[in-house]
């Protein structure tokens, strides 16, 4: 007998990923999860010394000492005991709130690699298994037992499982197979062969052929099966993939259709008379709508007979007052010809019906109707006595499913071409308008520039030909070199620059820029510094991995001699010398001395390429045309006139060979002349999804691997000005270990035309930054509004569709406080614009009658909620909330301390925008002291050696540093006085810790647990509250108290000692970690 489609697929694309790592003669330890008594992987692996285990054994089984029983979530083997895991087709078995325990033991249990295939929770998937299902209680009068469990139960996420693994050691791959129509049509075929020995024996055939001549090529992006592989950095794997063949799956076609015609031949009773069961029987339904709805208490029931035409008259004369009439003409797919469907009234009157809608409707030729699943047919009538039909069920064949199926598809893709079309048309005349528009501005303009032109010249002549302008000359000559001086010297250039500051931007923010400068300035040497710095260290280079070449690419236009010079330079001067310069030059003729100096350095070094434009295309495309040169497996982003660090590229070959890193940034600081010193140093976190999407703080020096690039696309015209920002969102969609290096490699130039030193300086780059912002968010499934903030154009205010508006329960812990619990509640329904919540308070060891006399009050509130936490006398925040989350009926809970005052009317729905998201586990607010100074901007993990608050005490309207104050964010961490969460996430990392945890640091505790399980927690500016700050809790000033707390520190950094001693990614280690500031480390 052949091995089946479904099973092939599975075994020997686990054959094909094993064997192409193997090494000569090389024996492999394997243990396969969730096996079956045939043993099927020793057929494609019989060399290698195989385990199979599973949670059930029968009694042949259990004597065979090649099975072990066991629970694949808590293996009962050693770390590393097989060099390889295998589980094919179990994932999606394993109960949803173990899944996550099923990828630890995969990964902890193999020492080389484990290999996972499942089917992952996409709609297309999703829906097939529905109709499969289906086809399968055609004939069997059940559902199929797998396929109803994946439907029930849910199969896994793919988007949440690759998320997850990713925090693990193992690299992870993956890639799809077997094409979903095809395992459609080959599984319904499967499943009908066994109605008859010779379409068990043709259907063998067809296996056959797929896994000879199909397998090999079906490798289909809407594929059934996704394969995901966890390997060691040193381990490779190989899938090679055949062209698709149209002539072989024209043979598939043909064989299937061979197939259904005996079928249609055989004796289709077999399988119910053996199984005693009568297939499902098709009805016709009538439904009548009463006022209230439809329902199967006012409806009427008819068998269909198959191929029959029926002529049936219905009495409807005890449904009165009618309003609609529905008939549902069958159950499943198929055909309906309706010769005349007639009403009748009182007196045999026939009337007419108005608003007929067919839903689930595929095609309607004459009186033929064709039907998808679920046939609907409403009519809007009243005064109905009778009904008469006339009609004939066609029932559909099972390759009809197929057939089908392919009729929908072609329809839906003949309507797709027809929206494409139609949005590009919609598109080209808006276009078209936007280009007459401003066409017709810019005349208008450029006669008003004349005029004005005319007018400044006429003034000019008048001034240069005037009396006094002679007389001034000797003025002019000496303020002119007084100028020159001061801006030749830095302290005296400054001091120009801060009283135009003060002018400007008044006192308090120029004195915040003098504090920043002078901080800096102390801690920056020159690049001149750096150069004998790094060189003297040289000999640290000998022992790199040499086989990488860096492609750093460069556009030029009309680029200043000196600064031309000075970035060349700073690329030659690089310790590590595997790299090569692609410079393409779109500058006009009057600048030609840039190619003169490109072309000289390129006769002496021949590492560096010139390319010479015949027109400038813009950033964009001069940029690709670089990109078109590179030969390197690496690419550089360098602008034209900044200077790299002569270490940076041995930084970044060092996490490339040590951390196998495919995209990589790094710190920056300014300059403004190469003899100066640095300042304004940029000290970035790690990759942060949410802060990137509200401004390339990423920027520079960004460097990807090549074939990230083969991936997205190069530049986009559309999106100059803010280029590299799109390009970086691009890229970090796909990149698989993104990698920061926090050491300050790249020096920004900061010029008076650069938007390092104004960002009004280019005011285009706002509006490109937001369609490349926007566009992202498209791309990641996400719909949202984009706008620049106020606080700088290019810094962006981004606002999520909600998708929903679920239940939130809001849950806060009280013990008497009246007036603080009064003043949080009030403020909630006072000033919230979100109406779908309920309010619990959980009373704890209150004593005060007023207390219960306000308890008996908000009772009364139909969306307020009392009930009673006792914790024998002690305060125990996680074990009341805890117990208050069994009692939460919403989807998303939100932990909120008495103490809290709301300020912002749509902070529900700016916490949710975020919360609903699948890869978001908590999202925290923005709390103010009462004097308007911040008390939560977020939590930094390692600040006074356990946790701090970002920015405490600064005042409500700073900025922050590097805008942190005013963009959501990725943090490690949020206050628990207002978070938000889906109660789902809550209990699936087990809730706050009530035994180590009980006052301080649950929160924390409980945000670092979200994390490792693979969720993002995110913090948000636009939910605003006070913060009377802990007032139920009491302040620590018992012995007691006092000794708890020091077992919670020593608690925390016990359980947290590796991401304590690794740092807060979403900090930087040259900041300092004593106070909350974001200062520089002393």
């Amino acid at each position: 007998m052949s091995i089946i489609f479904d099973q092939y697929q599975r075994y020997k694309n686990a054959q094909k990923i094993i064997d192409s790592t193997r090494k000569e003669g090389q024996i492999f330890k394997i243990l396969e999860v969730g096996a079956n008594e045939h043993k099927d992987l020793e057929k494609f692996l019989p060399n290698d010394k195989i385990t199979y285990l599973d949670v059930k054994l029968s009694d042949e089984m259990k004597k065979d000492p090649a099975y072990v029983l066991g629970d694949a979530t808590q293996m009962e083997f050693e770390d590393n005991a097989y060099d390889i895991v295998i589980a094919l087709d179990v994932f999606e078995h394993i109960f949803p709130d173990r899944r996550k325990a099923f990828l630890d033991e995969l990964e902890r249990v193999s020492s080389i690699m484990f290999v996972l295939c499942a089917p992952f929770d996409v709609e297309e998937v999703h829906e097939t298994e529905i109709r499969v299902n289906k086809a399968f209680r055609c004939f069997a009068g059940i559902d199929h037992p797998w396929l109803i469990e994946h439907i029930e139960n849910g199969i896994p996420n793919f988007r949440k499982t690759i998320s997850y693994l990713k925090t693990k050691e193992y690299c992870i791959e993956t890639f799809s197979h077997g094409d979903l129509d095809q395992w459609e049509k080959l599984i319904t075929l499967h499943m009908f062969s066994a109605l008859d020995e010779k379409l068990i024996d043709f259907a063998d055939s067809i296996y056959d052929y797929y896994n000879s001549y199909v397998f090999p090529m079906d490798y289909s992006k809407k594929s059934y099966r996704q394969f995901i592989v966890g390997h060691i950095a040193t381990c490779d794997y190989n899938i090679e993939k055949q062209e698709l063949d149209e002539k072989v799956y024209q043979k598939l076609d043909e064989l299937e259709e061979q197939f259904w015609k005996l079928y249609n031949n055989s004796k289709v009773g077999i399988v119910s008379n053996q199984l005693n069961i009568q297939p499902e029987r098709e009805k016709l339904e009538i439904y009548f709508d009463l006022g209230n709805g439809f329902s199967e208490e006012q409806c009427l029931k008819y068998y269909l007979e198959e191929n029959q035409r029926v002529v049936r008259k219905i009495d409807c004369s005890e449904f009165q007052q009618m309003i609609r009439i529905r008939i549902d003409p069958m159950n499943h797919a198929g055909i309906v010809r309706f010769n005349d469907i007639c009403f009748i009234a009182e007196n045999d009157r026939k009337i007419s019906f108005v608003e007929k809608r067919c839903e689930n409707l595929i095609f309607k030729d004459g009186e033929n109707y064709g039907f998808q699943d679920d046939a609907q047919i409403i009519f809007n009538i009243r005064d109905v006595k009778g009904i008469v039909l006339d009609y004939e069920y066609v029932n559909m064949p099972v390759n009809g499913v197929g057939i089908f199926k392919n009729f929908i598809n072609e329809k839906n893709k003949l309507k797709e071409k027809y929206d494409i079309k139609e949005r590009e048309n919609k598109e080209v005349s808006e276009k078209l308008e936007h280009y007459k528009e401003h066409y017709f501005a810019a005349i208008n303009q450029r006669e008003d520039l004349k005029k004005n032109l005319e007018n400044i010249n006429r003034a000019y002549s008048d001034v240069l030909n005037s009396q006094c302008w002679r007389m001034t000359k000797p003025i002019r000559v000496v303020l002119g070199r007084v100028e020159n001086w001061m801006r030749s010297h830095r302290s005296t250039y400054l001091i120009g620059k801060g009283i135009k500051s003060i002018c400007t931007e008044g006192m308090g923010a120029t004195a915040e820029k003098v504090k920043k400068y002078k901080q800096v300035s102390v801690e920056f040497g020159t690049y001149k510094d750096e150069v004998k710095a790094a060189h003297r260290s040289k000999q640290t280079i000998e022992n790199v991995n040499k086989n990488i070449t860096f492609s750093i690419v460069v556009p030029l236009y009309n680029t200043q001699k000196d600064f031309l010079k000075e970035m060349i330079q700073s690329v030659i001067n690089q310790t590590y010398g595997e790299w090569e310069l692609c410079m393409a030059d779109g500058s006009d003729p009057e600048h030609g001395y840039v190619g003169q100096i490109c072309k000289k350095y390129a006769a002496s070094d021949k590492r560096i390429k010139y390319k010479h434009l015949e027109k400038n295309g813009g950033i964009s495309e001069n940029t690709n045309a670089a990109l078109e040169m590179v030969t390197g497996q690496y690419i550089g982003l360098f602008d034209h006139d900044d200077l790299l660090h002569p270490s940076a590229l041995y930084e970044y070959m060092k996490v490339i060979t040590e951390r196998n890193a495919d995209f990589i940034y790094c710190d920056e600081n300014k300059f403004e002349k190469i003899d100066d010193k640095f300042f304004e140093p940029n000290f970035k976190p790690d990759f942060n999804l949410d802060y990137l999407r509200t401004n390339n703080y990423i920027c520079h020096f960004t460097v990807f691997e090549k074939r990230l690039l083969d991936v997205v696309g190069k530049f986009r015209k559309e999106c100059d000005g803010s280029q590299d920002h799109d390009m970086i969102l691009r890229l970090t969609e796909h990149a698989n270990n993104i990698v920061h290096i926090p050491k300050i490699l790249y020096h920004w130039r900061s010029s008076k035309n650069s938007v390092a030193s104004d960002p009004n300086a280019k005011p285009y780059t706002a509006k490109s930054g937001i369609l490349a912002v926007k566009e992202h968010l498209q791309r990641c499934g996400l719909n949202a509004t984009v706008e620049s903030s106020p606080i700088h154009p290019n810094v962006y205010r981004i606002k999520y569709e909600l998708v929903a508006t679920p239940l939130i329960s809001i849950l806060i812990p009280n013990k008497d406080h009246i007036d603080e619990l009064s003043r949080c509640i009030d403020s909630i329904r006072d000033k919230s614009t979100y109406t779908n919540y309920e309010i619990i308070v959980i009373e704890n060891n209150s004593t005060e009658k007023r207390t219960f006399e306000y308890y008996d009050k908000i009772k009364q509130i139909s969306n307020i909620r009392v009930i009673t936490c006792d914790t024998n006398g002690e305060f125990n925040y996680s074990a009341v909330n805890n117990y208050a989350v069994n009692y939460a009926n919403g989807e998303q809970i939100i932990l909120l301390n008495n103490d809290i005052e709301i300020i912002t009317n749509n902070w529900m729905e700016e916490m949710l925008m975020y919360s609903q998201r699948e890869d978001v586990g908590a999202v925290g607010a923005k709390l103010y002291y009462p004097n308007d100074t911040i008390q939560h901007a977020g939590v930094i993990v390692g600040i006074k050696g356990v946790a701090g608050h970002s920015h405490q005490f600064m005042p409500r309207d700073t900025v922050g540093y590097m805008f942190r104050c005013y963009v959501p964010q990725d943090l490690s961490a949020v206050t628990a006085a207002c978070v938000m969460m889906k109660k789902s996430v809550f209990k699936e990392v087990g809730g706050l810790d009530e035994e180590h945890f009980k006052v301080a640091f649950n929160d924390i505790d409980l945000c670092m647990k979200i994390r490792k399980a693979g969720y993002l927690v995110v913090w948000t500016p636009y939910a605003e509250a006070y913060h009377y700050e802990s007032i139920s809790r009491g302040a620590e000033d018992t012995p007691e108290k006092q000794e708890r707390f020091r077992g919670e520190v020593a608690a925390f950094m016990s359980k947290w000692k590796k991401e304590l001693d690794m740092g807060d990614p979403y900090y930087n280690p040259n900041l300092t970690l004593k106070r909350e500031d974001f200062s520089m480390k002393k």
